[in-house]
């Protein structure tokens, strides 16, 4: 819809992409989803990503390559990256990354991270299901 923010979702698992972006929607945002890097590169050239969410283990290359790539094109844009291993907080800060969450995470952590940067698109009281 008009207005909406457009977070670009990047998660090679096909039923966990589609969960995350139907939740996003659900939410108010306008989510833009890839299952590779290659993609999410395409959809951040055509649209106005505000927000990036990135799974590490990517098909084609690590989220990390990733993050840089879509930070040297936008170096503001605020990055959440989502991993099922092991990766610190050191790491998330030192990869230029301003969030991580571990799977398996609440959706409300997720929402948290987006309003911390855009808040006029919040809705309150709406927590979803556990991603």
């Amino acid at each position: 819809k008009a207005g909406s923010l457009a977070v670009l979702v990047v998660e090679d698992d096909p039923i966990f992409l589609e969960f995350l972006g139907d939740s996003l929607k659900t939410r108010g945002y306008a989510p833009l989803k890839a299952s590779t890097a290659a993609q999410a590169l395409k959809l951040a050239k055509e649209y106005p990503v505000r927000f990036a969410i990135l799974d590490l283990n990517l098909p084609d290359i690590h989220g990390v390559e990733l993050l840089n790539r879509l930070k040297k094109e936008n170096p503001y844009l605020p990055i959440d990256l989502i991993t099922g291993q092991s990766f610190s907080e050191e790491e998330t800060a030192s990869a230029g990354a301003e969030w991580l969450l571990k799977k398996p995470f609440h959706l409300q952590e997720l929402y948290r991270a987006i309003e911390s940067v855009h808040p006029g698109n919040f809705q309150q009281g709406q927590d979803g299901p556990s991603a």
